[in-house]
């Protein structure tokens, strides 16, 4: 049983004036309040300065250091922490009031050294969707052989862990490496709690990029990752010819997610790769678009929208958005 006293809250800022008064309000309210917040300031050009300098709380650790690079600006978080727990968060983004204290309590209770959270996104003041993930170290492995179901700003892991495995690698901007490279290493958590909301930002051409780079970078990185599939991420043997199906349907050539679906399919009807083997066959530009709007996931957001959990979630946000 371990006992965690205190935080490092670690946050990096480039730009972000117009947000970042509301990501520092949300962690200064936590009701868990033995933390210190760590800012490096990313060599921002704006009133990002200005504005972090109007709160005035002792737990506030404030740096500015010429523009290095976000990867950069978390390893040297890394090493001003004070404390042996570390919770990221992101200049423009919420957190939950209870976020610490929940992770914390979590991590006290078990064996696990990663935790993350569910997410609701936003923007201008709405919640448009959810990001809906949750389980313990075995459900959440498999899952991460195919994405990066564990949410940077709103993760909380153990420093040592992380800068044993090399802390965040500075030659490329992706969490997901990370999370990689911990898999042998690390227990995994993923909360069903939504303690964190992340902003979408407006620019939906820098969506789209950003879309398109992240499944190239994350298909490298699979690539050289996984080896043994069934061993390294636990896949049951039964279900490799669909892991592979949904790697190329996401990240590969779609006809080629097909054969492994038809092999699959032959054996066990699941509904959802029946769906996206239907959905395989919409042109590549409108798949991109279909995935960029998060169609799926705005649709079951509205479908509950008048859930009490729903309407609690609304008011919570409003409460602390306000």
């Amino acid at each position: 049983m371990r006992n965690i006293e205190n935080v490092s809250v670690l946050m990096t800022v480039y730009n972000d004036a117009e947000y970042i008064k509301a990501a520092i309000r949300s962690i200064l309210s936590q009701t868990f309040r033995d933390f210190e917040l760590i800012i490096i300031d990313d060599g921002s050009t704006d009133l990002t300065q200005n504005t972090i300098m109007t709160f005035h709380d002792p737990r506030i650790r404030y740096f500015y250091v010429n523009h290095i690079g976000r990867e950069k600006a978390l390893n040297m978080g890394l090493k001003m922490a004070n404390y042996d727990w570390i919770s990221i968060m992101d200049s423009d983004d919420i957190a939950h009031p209870k976020r610490l204290a929940i992770q914390v309590s979590k991590l006290n209770s078990g064996e696990m050294n990663v935790i993350g959270c569910n997410s609701a996104i936003f923007n201008n003041n709405n919640i448009h969707y959810l990001l809906l993930n949750q389980g313990d170290h075995r459900k959440v492995l498999p899952r991460l052989a195919l994405h990066c179901i564990l949410t940077h700003s709103g993760i909380m892991y153990q420093r040592d862990l992380v800068v044993q495995a090399g802390g965040y690698n500075e030659c490329l901007v992706e969490d997901y490496d990370l999370f990689l490279r911990l898999k042998g290493v690390a227990k995994f958590y993923i909360l069903p709690d939504i303690l964190s909301f992340i902003r979408l930002r407006n620019d939906s051409r820098h969506n789209r990029d950003v879309l398109s780079s992240a499944n190239t970078v994350h298909a490298l990185l699979q690539k050289y990752y996984i080896r043994g599939i069934s061993e390294e991420f636990e896949i049951e043997k039964n279900q490799i010819n669909n892991f592979w199906g949904w790697r190329e349907y996401f990240y590969g050539n779609k006809s080629e997610a097909r054969k492994y679906w038809r092999i699959s399919l032959k054996t066990e009807l699941n509904g959802r790769v029946l769906i996206a083997f239907i959905i395989s066959y919409i042109p590549e530009f409108f798949f991109t678009e279909f995935r960029k709007s998060r169609i799926t996931l705005r649709i079951r957001y509205l479908i509950f929208y008048f859930s009490k959990a729903n309407r609690d979630l609304r008011r919570l946000f409003s409460d602390i958005d306000s």
